[in-house]
């Protein structure tokens, strides 16, 4: 394939993303065909098969879009030379200026939290979303263990457990926002909730011991 041609095609690839990421976020995916795709883009169903071999090998890849940014970003953390607590903040920072700055990593996250529904047929595509979940919070938690060995944290936190909870914050906000965007600026709170879990962190070995007493 000459260069015009394979430039073409990526466009053409392009075009059938967009016009899939409209579609499942204002219809859902249940309620999305190839069809629908093919027509918004002005192509036959067969065109679309030429690029996407199937509706779900289109999803994978649309959803690609929330999931990269996120190993990027978590890459980052990992490899920054700033101390370990500092570098979980901006990753966690950088989560939620994600969701605010990039519209298609913004709307293929709404497609998956609240319009998709987790059928069998999605089976395949949801392995990758749970290898992503146990990336984001392996990685917290090195940043976490890190902290704990360089005497930044008590050496009795409990590591999992502040990584789930540093997780769960991420997700619970974005989820809430997304839901409903006016209830609060993200680019506000975001960074609040995160010193809070910082805050929480830090004090972490006494809570953990009240938990258990109670």
């Amino acid at each position: 394939m000459g260069l015009n041609n394979r430039e073409d095609a990526e466009k053409t690839r392009r075009r059938i993303i967009d016009a899939a990421l409209m579609l499942f976020s204002k219809r859902g995916y249940g309620h999305t065909s190839l069809e629908m795709i093919a027509k918004e883009v002005g192509m036959t169903r067969g065109a679309v098969y030429g690029h996407f071999k199937n509706k779900l090998a289109l999803y994978s890849e649309l959803m690609q879009l929330s999931q990269t940014p996120l190993y990027d970003i978590m890459e980052r953390a990992l490899s920054n030379p700033a101390p370990p607590l500092t570098a979980l903040r901006s990753f966690m920072i950088e989560w939620f200026e994600l969701l605010e700055s990039n519209p298609q990593h913004r709307e293929a996250f709404e497609i998956l939290l609240n319009k998709t529904e987790l059928t069998e047929e999605l089976s395949e595509y949801l392995e990758s979303e749970y290898s992503l979940t146990q990336a984001m919070v392996d990685g917290m938690g090195r940043l976490i263990q890190t902290g704990v060995e360089q005497q930044a944290l008590p050496a009795d936190t409990d590591v999992r457990f502040q990584a789930l909870s540093a997780y769960n914050l991420l997700m619970g906000a974005t989820h809430t926002w997304l839901f409903n965007p006016r209830l609060f600026a993200i680019n506000t709170y975001g960074p609040q909730l995160v010193d809070q879990f910082f805050f929480a962190l830090k004090r972490s070995p006494e809570h953990s011991a009240a938990a258990k007493i109670a």
